[in-house]
């Protein structure tokens, strides 16, 4: 069947259990591709799965598009747990400041394989995060490496990194741990402030006690 090496990747991902470290992912990942797997065969693959409404339709709802690449998540398995998903990076042409080419961190540990193309990747150190946010320093470049197709990189979520000099058609593989934390961290500039980023479930839920808050005090207040 057509995309069936990708499918049994897809299935093992979304069987594991959330406690699951990223040295656990990236096990499990050099054993996909110690099995006679490569880069292309899994985006081959993926371009057949593609062809499947269904599993088309499903994966759409599931995904989302940055400012520097579209997010396909191909498996999420349950709430919490390790998801695995293709980047697509932009093109040159079409990518927009912002997301991977700012210096950020992540909510959750990451192991990152490139399928197709490479980018400059880059390590920062930020002093004074176990401070308030508007007391960090600003983050210094640590390293710099060009990477290229069969390479990648393991991040743990309190690690900042930035994404530069991306070629055009570069794909890469993402396997994903649960979240470590509710939010994100980014520096659109090594001279600016640091932002806080959050998913919509959990900004929702800020938003909730925000908003009753609000109209506890209108109440409060009285007319």
């Amino acid at each position: 069947m057509s995309g069936e090496f990708l499918g049994r990747i897809i299935g093992r991902v979304g069987s594991c259990s959330a406690d699951m470290t990223v040295l656990e992912l990236q096990e499990m990942w050099q054993e996909v591709m110690a099995s006679g797997s490569s880069s292309e065969r899994l985006l081959a693959d993926f371009g057949s799965l593609l062809r499947d409404e269904r599993w088309r339709a499903a994966l759409v709802g599931q995904s989302r598009e940055t400012a520097t690449h579209y997010v396909w998540t191909l498996a999420a398995g349950f709430a919490g747990h390790p998801r695995l998903c293709i980047h697509e990076y932009k093109s040159r042409t079409e990518t927009g400041s912002g997301h991977a080419n700012t210096i950020h961190n992540h909510r959750y540990d990451f192991v990152s394989h490139i399928l197709r193309g490479g980018y400059t990747h880059e390590d920062f150190s930020v002093e004074g995060t176990g401070r308030p946010l508007a007391d960090w320093g600003a983050p210094s470049l640590v390293c710099t490496s060009r990477l290229a197709a069969g390479q990648g990189i393991l991040l743990e979520s309190h690690e900042f990194h930035r994404v530069t000099h991306i070629k055009d058609s570069t794909f890469t593989a993402v396997l994903k741990t649960a979240s470590r934390r509710d939010h994100s961290v980014s520096f659109s500039a090594p001279d600016r402030a640091p932002a806080r980023h959050y998913p919509l479930p959990v900004r929702a839920r800020l938003l909730m006690k925000r908003l009753t808050l609000d109209e506890s005090g209108a109440q409060s207040s009285g007319p």
